[in-house]
């Protein structure tokens, strides 16, 4: 092995360690409610619907759910659902790799910026799921590492290369619309790159095909953008400020919900800091890689980001990005910090390393203690149902299907399972019902409730189990006497 292999060597590992881990995932983790919804209302539905946002839902993550239609050709079973995500994680995975490498000079805070990048387990779990958050965080962080792949060598770019940067930026705000800020940014940054190394060439004749696709990108996304803000579908939800709101919850989700409520404090501090160092660092240190413009893009990103975001916020009240929709900032964060420390390494190596390295220490290890085949982050309330519903198929003993009642949130996920694998002994669940609109339980032999709802009425019911860590879901048998009524 040459030592051009031997250093390749760790990175290669660590890269397919993670894409592993998250495809066994893909078979382990049950579908969520969110991902169900996804098939059910958008994935069955004609494509001309699906494109023109018909249903407005900010659910329909438009370029997600056609490459799901296209996967679930072949079944709808969790592999095929969540295979366009999946799929997106080399993307993700090569591209956090070609930035460490375009970036950074030093070869331990290289790697310790593609090991930050990659042990988020948050963020990794949406590269398992049928959602756009993992697609499009994937498709625009190839996107970035090619535009600096560009601006860093000194001939003109190829063609493809150009296609390649401006295609994923645009796919991944039809994706995802969150990341609408972070789509305008790549497109006006490489406008500047070429206008930058243009030497007598005519830009805008050598941009024509990418203009014309990426304007009718950004138009079938902006259709369903300006559906959802006119119909007041945009759920971002938060309503404080961007530091208590959007970093907040990113810090939650990247260090764990037990974690970040003991450590909030040290936690919240530590992050804005770093963030303030990846904003200052690049700006004191302009003159010293001026020649380097390069380096300069990640920053340009985030920054333009974090501006809109907060420009939209208190101008147009969009609500600040939450939990999975905030996931995006992660590595454009990681990816700045880090270039930051590599231009202070110039100046001052010791401290360089000492805020990089115990970074992706730190990072490496919450993910070690939060990894697992079998939870996740968020919808743990859906991480009962294929049990459920396997637990339906093998006590009932009736004739015909067994009807079933799964109160809502819980009838997504279960619906799913009865539907893909237990359709020929279970009827599906009407759906969206909460435990307080019922009046009567006749027309079902099962019922899927949370603890906490009032199943006092029937004393019938029989408790056939219960489920999650403190038992707080429960699935009864309908023991009354007297023949049900069906229902539709």
């Amino acid at each position: 092995m040459n030592r051009k292999q031997l250093y390749i060597l760790p990175y290669l590992l660590t890269g397919l360690f993670i894409f592993t881990y998250v495809t066994i995932r893909v078979f382990t983790i049950p579908v969520t409610i969110d991902e169900a919804w996804t098939l059910f209302s958008f994935v069955r539905h004609p494509v001309w619907d699906i494109i023109t946002a018909k249903n407005p839902s900010t659910n329909n993550h438009v370029l997600n759910t056609l490459l799901t239609k296209l996967t679930t050709v072949f079944s709808e079973k969790e592999f095929f659902l969540r295979l366009p995500n999946l799929l997106s994680l080399p993307l993700y995975i090569y591209g956090s790799y070609l930035l460490s490498q375009l970036l950074i000079k030093n070869r331990l805070l290289a790697f310790a910026m593609f090991a930050t990048m990659l042990t988020n387990y948050t963020l990794l779990d949406f590269f398992g799921l049928c959602r756009g958050y993992g697609l499009s965080i994937g498709l625009f962080t190839f996107s970035i590492a090619w535009l600096v792949k560009i601006a860093k060598d000194e001939a003109w770019p190829l063609n493809s290369h150009i296609h390649i940067v401006l295609l994923t930026a645009t796919m991944s705000f039809y994706a995802n619309i969150a990341v609408l800020h972070v789509m305008v940014a790549i497109i006006m940054l490489t406008a500047f790159v070429l206008y930058k190394k243009r030497n007598g060439r005519f830009v805008a004749q050598r941009l024509r095909l990418p203009i014309i696709y990426t304007t009718v990108i950004a138009l079938l996304g902006g259709v369903k953008l300006w559906k959802q803000y006119t119909q007041d579908e945009i759920f971002y939800g938060g309503e404080k400020n961007f530091i208590d709101d959007t970093m907040a919850n990113l810090m939650q989700d990247y260090t764990g919900l037990d974690f970040f409520a003991e450590h909030h404090v040290w936690t919240m501090n530590l992050a804005v800091a770093l963030l303030v160092l990846a904003v200052i660092i690049p700006v004191v240190l302009y003159r010293g890689a001026k020649g380097n413009l390069y380096l300069f893009i990640p920053v340009a990103i985030l920054v333009f980001t974090i501006l809109m975001t907060n420009i939209q916020f208190y101008l147009l009240a969009v609500p600040l990005p939450l939990n999975r929709i905030a996931l995006f900032f992660y590595p454009l964060s990681v990816i700045a910090l880090f270039v930051s420390l590599a231009m202070l390494y110039s100046y001052a190596r010791p401290v360089a390393l000492i805020l990089g390295l115990p970074v992706a220490v730190f990072s490496i290890w919450r993910f070690s203690n939060e990894m697992n085949f079998d939870r996740m982050m968020l919808w743990w309330i859906d991480m009962q149902s294929r049990k459920v519903v396997n637990d339906i198929s093998n006590d009932y003993r009736g004739s015909g299907k067994a009807r079933v009642l799964a109160t809502w949130p819980m009838d997504n996920a279960v619906n799913y399972y009865i539907g893909v694998y237990h359709n020929d002994v279970i009827k599906e669940s009407p759906c969206c019902t909460r435990a307080t609109d019922l009046k009567s339980i006749d027309s079902f032999d099962y019922l899927y409730f949370r603890v906490w709802d009032d199943v006092s009425a029937w004393p019938h019911l029989v408790k056939v189990g219960a489920y999650h860590v403190d038992s707080s879901l429960v699935l009864y048998r309908n023991d009354g006497a007297g023949k049900k009524e069906p229902y539709n």
